[in-house]
């Protein structure tokens, strides 16, 4: 009877704890909020835009909208994407395949910090090239003119989908793809920087994951942005300028204050030789 209890006891509890530890691996292999500041968004599935929050754990397809003041730092155990201001980056709808990470930007720049392993396990994709790294740190750039992948440690290999060319990118060196070619250049890869370079490669075209922006939408961003800078620039002129008013009327009070003092010593000074007179 006292084995029966205990079984009865232990099941519930084996369960209880199974459950702990399995939805502590599901969040150990997902993407969290550790630091923000600023004006930070996140868009889910759901036709809803919410503030987001620390230790916000980000599920398939969402994606992360910072503001001109916005900035973000993921989290992945010792892996960390810090997004910039007037970014969006986002999560495949569907999972990758086992072992692999998508991550979609369309535009502003993120710094990556990732892993090293003996696969080709990580890739950024933006609307004009795809990043595809063992464990690197790196940074990638989207804006009206293109995309662009700025190389700190490690390499990564950058492919342009219009083109299907490829390049392996060293530290210290940058590969950008232009959104429009421009007149006198080849279309295609870009590979700039210190150090020797790689020779870029022919191979298939595919096709883009990331939609671009539109023309529009850059300049009504750049506007915000303007606008922000202006609204921040005046907020600190205002706080100069009370700053200084406050100092002066301080400056103005001091004085009157040792003016107060000097007339009641002058007085004190009247009333002692009254009395010694007096006497």
């Amino acid at each position: 009877m006292r084995n029966l209890f205990s079984q009865i006891i232990t099941l519930p509890f084996l369960v209880i704890v199974l459950s702990l530890m399995t939805a502590n691996q599901a969040n150990a292999s997902e993407w969290q909020v550790q630091k923000m500041s600023g004006d930070v968004w996140v868009e889910t599935n759901k036709p809803t835009k919410i503030a987001l929050t620390k230790n916000t754990v980000l599920q398939n397809g969402d994606k992360i909208k910072t503001g001109p003041n916005g900035r973000v730092l993921l989290k992945r155990n010792k892996e960390t994407i810090l997004v910039s201001p007037n970014s969006l980056i986002g999560l495949p709808e569907k999972s990758a395949e086992k072992g692999k990470t998508i991550i979609l930007q369309q535009m502003g720049e993120i710094l990556l910090d990732v892993e090293k392993r003996n696969v080709k396990h990580f890739e950024v994709s933006t609307p004009y090239l795809a990043a595809v790294v063992k464990g690197t740190q790196f940074r990638v750039t989207v804006d009206e003119e293109g995309s662009k992948v700025n190389v700190l440690r490690g390499k990564v290999e950058v492919s342009d989908f219009k083109t299907g060319q490829f390049v392996l990118v060293k530290p210290g060196q940058t590969a950008l793809v232009q959104s429009k070619q421009k007149q006198g250049h080849a279309p295609g890869l870009v590979l700039k920087g210190a150090g020797e370079k790689a020779t870029i490669q022919k191979g298939s075209t595919k096709k883009q994951r990331v939609i671009p922006l539109k023309s529009k939408q850059f300049r009504a961003l750049k506007n915000k942005t303007q606008v922000t800078k202006l609204k921040n620039k005046n907020e600190k002129a205002v706080s100069a300028k009370t700053t200084k008013q406050f100092k002066n009327a301080n400056k103005i009070f001091k004085n009157k204050s040792q003016k107060s003092k000097l007339k009641l010593t002058r007085k004190s000074l009247k009333k002692l030789k009254s009395n010694k007179l007096s006497k």
